[in-house]
């Protein structure tokens, strides 16, 4: 007959489960990324642009880039791009970067409240034209901001901005 260390047995048993859970999460949190990601590009029309955003993983779509299974990075700049943008890049809580600049997106900026990672913000040169007032909610991680050459509805700095207090660029030249 053999002894069994009941002890180390348990804590082993505690690790697999430890390890289950973190492998779960990572797979439930990309598909909240997918879901964001897919309704974007449902908002947006590439027709006119060669970026192609058709692979099942978004961290596998052109002009965008994850870490950890996490959308981080979306620039898509100067690619001919038509429609709005969706409100559900608000969902894609590991967003550092966001560069839609040089396109001819329009209608209403989304809020982006939640997305507390977010260093870089560039909507310039587009056709969007209005700001919500709650924009840079919660933003507090912004360090450049550029809504320059937007035909913007007259709109007022938001006080959340005083908040992101690592913001050393901000430009909105010719957006009304």
């Amino acid at each position: 007959y053999f002894c069994v260390n009941t002890r180390g047995l348990v804590i082993v048993q505690m690790w697999f489960l430890i390890l289950c859970l973190l492998f779960a999460m990572s797979v439930s949190l990309s598909q909240s990324d997918l879901a964001a990601m897919q309704e974007i590009q449902k908002k947006l029309n590439f027709s006119s642009s060669t970026v192609k955003w058709s692979d099942a993983d978004p961290c596998e779509w052109e002009k965008g880039q994850c870490e950890l299974k996490r959308v981080t990075r979306i620039q898509l700049v100067n690619q001919n791009l038509f429609g709005s943008l969706s409100p559900a890049v608000a969902n894609l809580t590991n967003l550092k970067v966001l560069e839609l600049m040089r396109n001819n997106l329009t209608g209403l900026v989304p809020s982006l409240k939640g997305l507390n990672s977010l260093q870089t913000l560039n909507l310039g040169n587009n056709q969007f034209d209005s700001v919500p007032s709650v924009l840079f909610d919660g933003l507090n991680s912004l360090t450049s901001v550029y809504l320059d050459y937007n035909p913007f509805k007259p709109w007022s700095i938001p006080a959340s901005l005083q908040n992101s207090i690592s913001l050393t660029t901000f430009l909105a030249h010719f957006s009304h």
